[in-house]
């Protein structure tokens, strides 16, 4: 010990205070000592405690916002790199991803992310909490807390399976396809064959089919050996798959082609039309034309003729009734097949709010009658278009005019 600098300083220190110098050098450099023992302390807390702040003001510094949320995150850039941090600027997920994505439900922001780093995809929730690793080669929302993921296999060929939030396989990760629920099954695809699978994601069709689609009504079509039949949920089928194609049913029947030709069948599997027409054409309110030898003719939902293919040509049923014609003249038909407004017209169009625009003479003027045949506004008009919000585009006297339903002419 160095009696001399101790007692230098402990002279100038306490040289008023009457002690010994000796004594008063020993204890002046234990107080010194112990003095220097806490500087060092508290330096080395303050700049330990201060290294967080100085980090997240670094931090805040280094990176810059490229999207916020409602719910105060916000997701940011630095450089080519990806991450999340709260309302207060602290980083939950970390900014070192390739990519990241917020996820949604049915338009909402949910409180997780959609992280990526190199060819791989995870889920994050917004506070840094790995739901899903980062592991697969996709992932896609299927449902609320239910994702489809892809693997792909030793020769680049994708397989999808579904997990849950908690990455809990509940689809093996086999398929080639999964498709979304319809009617609490959905299509799925294993190698070249398709089946479905239920709500608790268990096989319920087998993979046996060359294609199938979604349920409907009850039923769906599915193709095997290049025809098409139709199936119940239970995977039974309701018709011998035998057709060239099947369509989907409307109300109780559905369109299908043997042959070439076309016919019906309805939901327990009966023949209710024949495949013996050359076309049926789409439902439109509940009815459909069909051709047979150059004629038409109209059937309804129930797959029953109201109306012989006999006609020049049919048009599709508006309001309630359907345009026909016959030896160049036309008229309109009800639901039962009524002739309701006789063939005489030489020109006519289907019903729109109320009214339809008809000539009486080929090239004479045009006019419009409600649905009992009665005229409403008289053959005026050189040409006349259906009425559409209440107003009507005609011709007369080589001017356009747009009229309302009593035929004044609207001043716009």
């Amino acid at each position: 010990m160095n009696f001399a600098k101790m007692y230098m300083y402990s002279d100038i220190c306490n040289s008023e205070r009457g002690y010994s110098q000796m004594n008063i050098g020993k204890e002046s450099g234990m107080f010194f000592k112990f003095l220097k023992g806490l500087s060092a302390l508290l330096i080395f807390t303050l700049v330990i405690g201060m290294i967080p702040v100085y980090s997240a003001y670094a931090a805040k510094k280094s990176y810059t916002v490229f999207e916020k949320y409602d719910d105060g995150y916000s997701l940011v850039k630095n450089g080519e790199k990806y991450g999340v941090v709260n309302k207060n600027g602290r980083i939950t997920i970390p900014i070192k991803y390739d990519n990241i994505s917020r996820e949604t439900y049915k338009g909402y922001f949910v409180d997780a992310f959609f992280v990526n780093n190199g060819e791989k995809w995870g889920i994050a929730n917004k506070n840094g909490k790995f739901l899903i690793p980062v592991f697969y080669d996709d992932i896609q929302q299927y449902d609320k807390g239910l994702y489809k993921v892809v693997k792909k296999d030793g020769s680049g060929n994708e397989k999808y399976g579904i997990i849950n939030r908690k990455n809990k396989v509940l689809l093996p990760v086999e398929y080639n396809e999964i498709n979304d629920f319809s009617e609490g099954f959905a299509v799925v695809k294993k190698g070249e064959k398709y089946g479905y699978i239920d709500k608790k994601f268990k096989v319920s069709v087998s993979p046996v089919y060359d294609g199938a689609v979604d349920f409907d009504k009850g039923l769906a079509i599915v193709k095997k050996s290049n025809k098409y039949g139709y199936i119940n949920k239970k995977g039974k089928a309701v018709t011998p798959i035998v057709y060239d194609m099947a369509y989907a049913f409307v109300n109780d029947v559905a369109v299908v082609i043997k042959n070439g030709k076309y016919g019906a069948v309805n939901k327990q599997g009966k023949v209710v039309l024949p495949p013996e027409y050359d076309d049926i054409y789409p439902f439109s309110e509940d009815v459909a034309v069909v051709k047979k030898s150059d004629k038409y003719g109209y059937m309804n939902d129930q797959g029953k003729v109201i109306l012989p293919a006999k006609y020049e040509y049919a048009y599709d049923f508006s309001e309630g009734l359907g345009l026909v014609r016959k030896s160049g003249k036309y008229g309109f038909v009800d639901k039962t097949g009524k002739a309701v407004i006789p063939v005489k017209y030489a020109d006519a169009d289907t019903f729109s709010e109320g009214l339809a625009a008809v000539s009486n003479d080929i090239g004479g003027k045009y006019g419009f009658i409600d649905k009992t045949g009665k005229v409403v506004l008289p053959f005026v008009y050189d040409s006349a278009e259906s009425f559409n919000g209440g107003y009507a585009s005609v011709i007369k006297d080589g001017e356009n005019y747009t009229i309302d339903k009593k035929g004044v002419h609207d001043p716009h």
